[in-house]
């Protein structure tokens, strides 16, 4: 267990973990449910040092792209079994099992998407998302739609409730949705926005219960309202005069003209290299620094 909390609290701080896998001599357990698990926290520490540490960013975007791919095939052997486990207890009908079985899924798909967007998209595409990490945040977002209804059919259960948004949403950085923002926004594309309010939209179940949990639904609903903007106005300059805050402005994460620089920017070589490796590093921290705000202790 002190494994499994570790290597995920790393990945979402954005830091190494300090436990190295050379350093584990501990069987896997050998209980199924608990083995994946142990299995998907190895696969977190590997998507740090091999596709977002310092050393990885540094290196060729052809192999950082290799690695996420063979992290990816790994991960979705996880996932495939975990799919494979679900469809089981929907015969048997445990609505308790199935809720923590969906959690977990809605965590691998989180994290798949983050392995897939290390891969660099083919050179002259006009985004840096590839079809493939788009198509991986979709079904996240799908089953984290599935997530919620599951909750809400328990909603007496508060402990629930609270664990998933504070646990599967604060602790482990959103990535489909910061997947999905990108996409739009280099696009100038309205497309994605469904997916986007739906998540914002769903995060409302979380209102009547403590104030931590009622921040991720203000900041993804003006993250939607950014987006929406973005697109209608397509200027970066006159979106940033548009959407000026007094106090905290919760997507200043999200350079928006860089997001465009980074799908546009150079037609090959080193600079392009230096400039995709770049954009996806701050890519990457900006995301860290948006979770970031969900942990502090502002009203948005």
């Amino acid at each position: 267990m002190v494994v499994l909390l570790e290597k995920s609290l790393s990945l979402r701080l954005g830091r190494p973990s300090n436990v190295r896998d050379a350093e584990i001599t501990t069987p896997l357990p050998s209980d199924t449910n608990t083995r994946r698990c142990s299995q998907t926290s190895l696969i977190q520490g590997k998507i740090y040092d091999h596709l977002y540490s310092p050393i990885a960013l540094a290196g060729l975007d052809i192999e950082r792209g290799v690695m996420a791919q063979a992290l990816a095939s790994e991960l979705r052997e996880i996932i495939n079994k975990n799919k494979i486990t679900f469809q089981s207890l929907l015969a048997e009908q445990d609505k308790m099992r199935d809720v923590y079985f969906k959690i977990e899924l809605v965590k691998q798909l989180s994290l798949l998407t983050l392995i897939l967007r290390a891969v660099p998209a083919p050179v002259g595409a006009p985004t840096t998302i590839t079809d493939e990490c788009a198509a991986a945040a979709h079904e996240a977002l799908d089953m984290h739609q599935q997530c919620m209804v599951a909750i809400e059919d328990n909603k007496n259960d508060q402990f629930m409730t609270n664990r998933y948004l504070n646990w599967g949403i604060l602790h482990t950085p959103f990535v489909p949705f910061s997947v999905l923002f990108t996409r739009t926004v280099q696009l100038s594309d309205d497309t994605e926005l469904f997916y986007l309010d739906r998540f914002a939209e769903s995060l409302q179940l979380g209102e009547s219960a403590a104030e931590s949990i009622t921040h991720p639904y203000r900041l993804y609903r003006l993250l939607c309202q950014a987006a929406r903007l973005y697109v209608k106005q397509d200027t970066p300059r006159l979106f940033h005069h548009e959407v000026e805050m007094d106090s905290v402005d919760p997507w200043s994460v999200f350079d928006f003209a860089s997001f465009r620089n980074e799908a546009n920017d150079g037609a090959g070589g080193p600079e392009l290299e230096h400039n995709l490796s770049q954009g996806l590093s701050q890519w990457f921290y900006g995301n860290q620094q948006l979770m970031g705000l969900l942990d502090d202790d502002v009203t948005f």
